[in-house]
């Protein structure tokens, strides 16, 4: 049966009225109210079944007071109305308010029930006794089932909020990860650029122009973290610990995008060499710690790929740069190998950005080592994931 189309406004406007109309015309023909009095207490028996679709709780205690009129006054019509009355709000399919005529219903039939095996004569003990039962007992069976209803209609709307709350944040995630793939790797070159620029410049005027650009270009960076701050924390405690963290997951993922930009960098450029990864994070970057944690080892690896292109020669020079991954640790290995012992330019390694990123990764509890010889280099860093917070 298509309940959807027994929704509809037109049937929710006439099927009741009909029905009603059509009960109203069998009573009529086969069992007739006897007198005004009765006629009116039918009439307005019906005025409060209909109220109970549109006021539920006042139509209900409406329809006892009425329907015991009618049992006092000892007409046998009543129940034949809540009947209809029922048919009518089934086929509107709202079952709630079938509930409440129904409990209507049970009140008033058992009234008339009681009075049927009494003569008028007789005292009216028990009729009155199982209306006041009634007065009793309805407002507690539709108050608590309006309550049960307004619980339900709150959790349908908290679960609709946060289904929309659920859309914007992976949209807002999505945008974010754009942004960061985008821009945030090559911003960061730029900057370690300058910076490199600043120990290598002795004119005054160059050396104020590179620090001025460093300063913009901190700037910058920080104005893009803000960015996709806001894009992923916009909907609370929830999507600020899933949300931001949520774009460097895996981050192995993060660290295999650094090695294949700056292999084909690399190789372009015609220094010989090769970077792998392997192993997996698992769950490591996802606490709100993993953020900062995480950036310091992408920074080195950076800082790794920098020192590969600035200080290898391009056809004489041979690099192998690998990283493991693990739930525990981070390591990272490289090793660069050249024909032509240069000592000075290996010894130039140990300064400047190189030895800020040994010191951090130190004050974050890892580990970092340097092997220097004329014509080989080794590098080794290990940076326990669970020290710096990410397994927390």
């Amino acid at each position: 049966m298509n309940y959807e189309a027994l929704r509809s406004p037109q049937w929710a406007r006439y099927a009741p009225w009909g029905l009603v109309a059509l009960i109203t015309l069998w009573e009529t023909w086969f069992m007739p109210p006897i007198g005004p009095l009765a006629t009116t207490i039918t009439a307005l028996h019906f005025l409060a079944l209909l109220s109970i679709p549109r006021f539920p709780v006042a139509g209900g205690i409406a329809t006892v007071l009425v329907g015991t009129a009618c049992s006092l006054s000892n007409l046998q019509s009543g129940p034949t109305q809540i009947w209809g009355i029922m048919l009518a709000l089934g086929l509107l399919w709202d079952r709630s308010r079938t509930v409440i005529a129904a409990t209507a219903w049970l009140i008033t039939v058992t009234a008339q029930t009681v009075q049927t095996m009494y003569s008028p004569s007789d005292e009216l003990t028990l009729p009155l006794l199982a209306t006041f039962i009634g007065w009793f007992t309805v407002p507690c069976i539709i108050g608590g089932f309006l309550r049960q209803r307004r619980k339900i209609a709150q959790t349908q709307t908290a679960e609709r909020n946060m289904r929309e709350r659920l859309r914007a944040n992976e949209q807002g995630i999505a945008t974010a990860a754009r942004i960061h793939d985008s821009i945030s790797g090559e911003l960061a070159y730029v900057l370690r650029a300058a910076q490199r620029q600043q120990r290598l410049t002795h004119d005054a005027s160059a050396l104020a122009a590179w620090k001025d650009a460093e300063e913009h270009l901190v700037l910058a960076r920080q104005g893009l973290d803000d960015v996709i701050s806001q894009l992923t924390s916009s909907s609370g405690d929830d999507v600020d610990r899933h949300g931001r963290d949520s774009i460097r997951v895996p981050l192995e993922q993060r660290l295999a995008d650094i090695l294949r930009r700056w292999d084909d960098r690399l190789r372009a450029q015609g220094i010989d060499g090769g970077c792998k990864i392997s192993g997996s994070c698992g769950n490591a970057a996802d606490t709100p710690t993993a953020d900062v944690r995480s950036t310091v080892i992408a920074d080195m690896l950076e800082e790794l790929c920098v020192n590969i292109e600035k200080h290898l020669p391009a056809r004489t020079g041979h690099y192998e740069l690998s990283v493991l991954c693990s739930p525990s640790a981070v390591e990272i290995t490289e090793l660069c190998t050249w024909e032509t012992p240069q000592q000075s330019r290996v010894r130039s390694t140990r300064s400047g950005g190189l030895q800020l990123h040994r010191r951090a990764i130190e004050q974050a509890g890892g580990v970092f080592y340097i092997n220097e010889q004329p014509n080989r280099w080794e590098c080794y860093l290990l940076v326990p994931l669970a020290i710096i917070g990410i397994n927390d």
